[in-house]
Parts: C-alpha cells; sequence; structure tokens
C-alpha cells in the first residue's frame, strides 16, 4: 500500500476513534489539509493532549509518475482508494514529490 506523508497539526474530535487534522503540500505549493480518524492515519493512539505536529500518512493508489524539468519525479496519487479520504474540499487527487510517498503495510490493510 502507499501513502503520502503528513504532518498531524491537531486532534480535532473526541468522536470515536478520534480525529485529527492532517496537513502536506503539494508539487505546486498548495497546502492541502485532511481530517481524518485517528487509526487510519497513525498507529499511534493519538488524544487531545498528544504532543503536535506527529507524522502521519494518508493512504492512496498510485496513478502514474513522471519526471519535471529538474529530474525529480512527480507522482499522481488518488486518495479515493482504499478508504475514501479526501481533502477538505473534496480533492482525492494530488500531485506530491516521491519523496512525499511511502510504501508501508498497513494494520487496516485488507488480506
Amino acid at each position: 500500500m502507499h501513502g503520502i506523508k503528513v504532518n498531524i497539526m491537531e486532534f480535532t474530535d473526541f468522536a470515536f476513534p478520534g480525529w485529527v487534522r492532517c496537513t502536506f503540500t503539494d508539487v505546486h505549493g498548495r497546502q492541502w489539509f485532511v481530517e481524518e480518524k485517528v487509526p487510519i492515519v497513525t498507529e499511534e493512539p493519538l488524544d487531545e493532549r498528544s504532543v503536535y505536529p506527529a507524522d502521519g500518512v494518508i493512504a492512496g493508489q498510485i496513478e502514474r509518475s513522471a519526471f519535471d524539468d529538474n529530474n525529480r519525479e512527480i507522482v499522481t496519487i488518488n486518495t479515493e482508494l482504499p478508504w475514501a479520504i479526501s481533502a477538505e474540499d473534496g480533492t482525492t487527487i494530488f500531485e506530491v514529490y516521491r519523496d512525499q510517498i511511502l510504501e508501508w503495510d498497513h494494520p487496516g490493510k485488507s488480506a
């Protein structure tokens, strides 16, 4: 599974299992915000007393990659899959640099 590295900025809601607000910046310099359930973005048991910012990941499916004029790899990732994650404005497709992408074995991953 792939995902975008994010900074978890704050705990936002006590509704089970707890919600946090995350941010990342795309290749165009736009800062995006995502509010999501704690266990979807981190294995850490974050709550209102946790220290922020914290590291997190939002899962997504890589759709393509290309190189820019500086030979940096740009990855287009769709966060609609696997868990319908979207930015606060509903956006689900993002262009980020390869070093912002992680490949990891999330415990919520389908077998």
